[in-house]
Formats: C-alpha cells, sequence, structure tokens
C-alpha cells in the first residue's frame, strides 16, 4: 500500500504576518461599512432602477417651501415661463424668455431644492436636449420630483407634465393644479390614494379626459374642471325626466335622474330638477351655435354657470338673426336668457350643483382606482393582460379601458350615472378609432347591450360577471368616507381667465 504523503503542520504566525492579517481584516471590514453607509440611503433608488421605476429625489438643501408663495408660482408666473419655453427656439434667447424666466427663479429663488430643479429644466425644455429621448425622459422626471418634493413636505399643488411629438419638433407641456381633496379609496380592500385638482395655469390646452392616473404611486387624479363641465352639460340636463326630453337624452333621462334621487340630498335634487328645464335648454342652445361656428365665424366666451351678464347678453343679441348661418337663432338667444336671468335669483343653486359635480365624480374615481389596482398587480409584465371579451388584436391599452370601464359599472354607487358617463364621451368615435372609442364598444359586446338601448336594470351585476370572467377577479372597489360630497364649480383657472376678459 502506498503511504500517504503527510500533511506538513500548520505552524503559528510570525508577529510581522498577524500585523498584516490584522490590518487587512480592519481594512475589509471598514470598506464593508464604508460601502453601506454609501449603499444604504441609495438602496431604495437601486431597487427602484432594478424594477423599472425612476429614482426618486433626494434635496440637497434645506425646505424652504415656507418661504415661497406656491400659489403665484402655479397660478401666475408658471404660465408665461411654460409658454415661452414652449416657443423658445433652441439656443436663441428672447427678451420674453429671459423675463418669465427670471420671473420664475426670483418667485422660488428661497428654496434652493426647487430652484436647482427648475433650472434644470428649463435648461432641458429651451435647448436641443429636448429632441433626444434622453433629454425628454429627464425633463418628465424633474417634473415628478418637483411634484414628490412639494408633496412631502405637504403643499398641496401638483403638475402634470407630457412631451407632445410634433412633425416640428417636440413640445413640453406642464398643467399646474391644486389639490382641492386629499382623499382615497379600495380595491379589493387595498387603499390608494385619490385626489381631486383645480386646474390653476392658463395655458389653452384642454385635457380631453376627466381623470387619469400617471403612475401607481400617485394614485388616482380627478380633474375638477373637466368633471365640473361634464356634470353641468351632460348630466343636469337628463333631471328634467324622459317626459318633453330630446331623443339623446330620454334613454338615460330616468335611470339617472332615479340614481340622483337616491344619490343626492332631497333640498338639492329638488333644485336640480327645477332647474334642469333651463340648463337643457341652454346646453341645446349652445349646441346648435357650435354646429353653425364654421358659417357664422361666430366665437362667444364660455357661459359661467350662473350665466351671462347683461353687458355680454347684448353682444349676444346683436348677433340674433335667422337662416343656416345665423351666429344666435331667436330661440337659442331666449334660453340664454331665460338661464341668465333665473340661475343668479336662487341662492340654493351654487350649493346644489357642486353636490352634483362631487356625486357626477364618484364613477370616474372608481375608473380611475381600477387603472392604478391593474398597474399595481401588473409590475413590470409588459404582455398585454389578460381581456376574454376583448379581440386577440386589441392592445393593451384598449385591454386597460376595457378592465376600468367595466369596473366603473360594476362597482359605482350608481350604475346608471357610469354608463351615461361611458356612452356621452365616446359617442363622437361611432368607427372605434380611438382607445376609448374601441373600449366602449368592447365593453358594450360584452354586456349585450347598447347606448341606443338606455340602462338596464342589472347593470351591475352583469358587469361583476363579466370582470369574474374576462378578468378573472371581482374586486370590490369603494371610496373614502372623507370623499367630498361638494366640490367647487368654478376653478382658481376659471376665476383668474374671468379677470383677465375683464
Amino acid at each position: 500500500m502506498r503511504r500517504r504523503d503527510r500533511v506538513p503542520e500548520l505552524s503559528l504566525p510570525s508577529a510581522r504576518a498577524g500585523g498584516f492579517d490584522r490590518a487587512l481584516k480592519w481594512g475589509i471590514a471598514a470598506a464593508v461599512v464604508g460601502l453601506g453607509v454609501w449603499l444604504v440611503p441609495r438602496a431604495p433608488d437601486m431597487w427602484r432602477a432594478i424594477t423599472g421605476k425612476p429614482a426618486k429625489f433626494h434635496p440637497e438643501h434645506p425646505v424652504a417651501l415656507d418661504q415661497v408663495d406656491l400659489p403665484s408660482v402655479y397660478g401666475e408666473h408658471w404660465t408665461p415661463w411654460i409658454i415661452d419655453a414652449a416657443n423658445a427656439t433652441p439656443g436663441v434667447e428672447t427678451p420674453s424668455l429671459a423675463s418669465s424666466r427670471s420671473t420664475m427663479r426670483n418667485a422660488i429663488a428661497a428654496d434652493r431644492n426647487l430652484l436647482g430643479l427648475f433650472d434644470e429644466l428649463d435648461g432641458i425644455v429651451t435647448s436641443s436636449k429636448l429632441a433626444s429621448e434622453g433629454g425628454q425622459e429627464r425633463a418628465l422626471w424633474l417634473v415628478g420630483a418637483w411634484n414628490d418634493y412639494v408633496d412631502t413636505n405637504a403643499q398641496p399643488f401638483f403638475l402634470h407634465a407630457n412631451v407632445l411629438r410634433q412633425p416640428t419638433g417636440p413640445l413640453f407641456y406642464a398643467h399646474a393644479y391644486r389639490v382641492v381633496a386629499d382623499t382615497g379609496g379600495r380595491v379589493a380592500g387595498e387603499d390608494i390614494r385619490v385626489r381631486a385638482l383645480s386646474r390653476l395655469d392658463r395655458t389653452n390646452l384642454r385635457e380631453t379626459y376627466l381623470g387619469y392616473v400617471s403612475s401607481a404611486e400617485q394614485g388616482a387624479l380627478l380633474l375638477g374642471e373637466r368633471v365640473t363641465e361634464h356634470a353641468l352639460t351632460k348630466v343636469w340636463p337628463l333631471l328634467t325626466g324622459s317626459e318633453g326630453a330630446s331623443i339623446e337624452r330620454r334613454r338615460f333621462a330616468d335611470a339617472v335622474t332615479a340614481a340622483a334621487r337616491a344619490g343626492l340630498p332631497a333640498d338639492v335634487f329638488d333644485e336640480l330638477v327645477a332647474t334642469a328645464r333651463w340648463q337643457a335648454s341652454v346646453v341645446d342652445a349652445f349646441a346648435g351655435m357650435q354646429e353653425r361656428s364654421g358659417c357664422s365665424g361666430m366665437w362667444w366666451r364660455k357661459m359661467p354657470w350662473h350665466g351671462y351678464d347683461q353687458d355680454t347678453l347684448s353682444q349676444l343679441a346683436d348677433r340674433v338673426e335667422g337662416g343656416p348661418c345665423a351666429g344666435v337663432h331667436p330661440s337659442e338667444f331666449t334660453a340664454i336668457r331665460e338661464a341668465s336671468e333665473t340661475y343668479p335669483a336662487r341662492p340654493q343653486l351654487e350649493r346644489a350643483l357642486e353636490h352634483l359635480v362631487a356625486w357626477a365624480a364618484r364613477p370616474v374615481v372608481v375608473h380611475e382606482l381600477r387603472h392604478v389596482a391593474d398597474e399595481i398587480a401588473r409590475g413590470d409584465d409588459d404582455d398585454p393582460r389578460k381581456c376574454g371579451i376583448c379581440a386577440v388584436t386589441d392592445p393593451d391599452a384598449v385591454r386597460a379601458e376595457v378592465s376600468a370601464y367595466v369596473a366603473q359599472l360594476a362597482w359605482s354607487a350608481a350604475p346608471a350615472v357610469a354608463l351615461h358617463q361611458m356612452c356621452v364621451s365616446t359617442e363622437g368615435d361611432p368607427d372605434e378609432a380611438t382607445i376609448h372609442g374601441r373600449a366602449s364598444a368592447v365593453v358594450l359586446s360584452g354586456l349585450q347591450w347598447s347606448c341606443r338601448e338606455g340602462v338596464p336594470d342589472d347593470l351591475a351585476a352583469r358587469a361583476q360577471r363579466i370582470e369574474s370572467e374576462a378578468f378573472e377577479h371581482a374586486d370590490a372597489i369603494t371610496l373614502d368616507a372623507s370623499f367630498p360630497s361638494q366640490l367647487a364649480i368654478v376653478s382658481d383657472r376659471q376665476r383668474a381667465l374671468a379677470t383677465d376678459d375683464e
């Protein structure tokens, strides 16, 4: 048998070697500690990067937002700068841009964190950097960082930014809002934030939606002006009831009126019903004037909720005539004049309309809460979501809207209002050319119903069944008790624009 070689015995290290080992160990320990000190504050951002989320903003300077007049920043100074920035030619400094930039910088100078964000944003959107995808992503991140910073420090303001791709080049814009309600809702028991926004900036870019979701972290966002317009021009006129209503309104009038009777305070309901016929006539009058506007060349200032003043009525009277290109037909002027004389004399009307707006907003919030819950559930999944009632060719954007529309029909406290909102919001797209138009058509096909038929008695049950079968969930959606029962019907922006007109 071959003898194994003897394993050499380990000897004790010399004093010199022991000193080197101790130094090495302490060096490694120090490096580990140093790495930990460096990593700990950055760990959340590293995890966000791994999961595809943008990094958080970390202020470098002491917070001094209490020294900044934020209402003026959002309501007065933001608009001139964003307009000048949008019109800027890269590399060309105009006196207007220099002035609006200087005004903004002076307004926020007390808070160096806000100033730093603005300076970098201005440097991107007024230069050739905006032409690159990286520049656009950075600009949008800066707006998100601005929002996070302001929100973290309990300031009720919000910016919504986007970059429009145009043949002439990218256009950066950002709407400014005041947060008028900060509440929440629940989807399958999970809490989700909900905020109602009142527009502050005076740019002429108009939102085409009632609410939206910018990210799952931001929660559901409700646009007060758009919801108010929907409530006053689409919902209020329905409260005349079907008797005597136009064919377009008749199919929803009784169902929505019954829902309003159940969902609104009795005195509020009575006031809305008592005034609905005037509002229906006003809406029809403006629809006729709008239809002839290309021929008549007439432009008019939007009628406020309480009607026109005598000066405006006099100007309108000057355009009354007959014929296919009339600015205003006599019957249209009569409807507008009667409402303008009636509304101010009813002291309970403003409060009633505020209740109506908040009530009409609830299905919209349910819709957006479903969007948030879907985004949270999907995470980083880029594959089209399941949708058992969708066509194979329907893109994920359509499937997302189908899910949200089904949810607002299934879980809204007033399904009739939810269906009416879906139908009137997409009635201008009979060819299903838009995402919302196609989604509405898919939902109606799943319901085996049409908007022409009004409201089925078992609407919520049908929608819940579709949700369970098509999306494999039936998640109850509720709004917090703190969701406001009234929302202002005049935004800060509308007050400012009215002042400008004067």
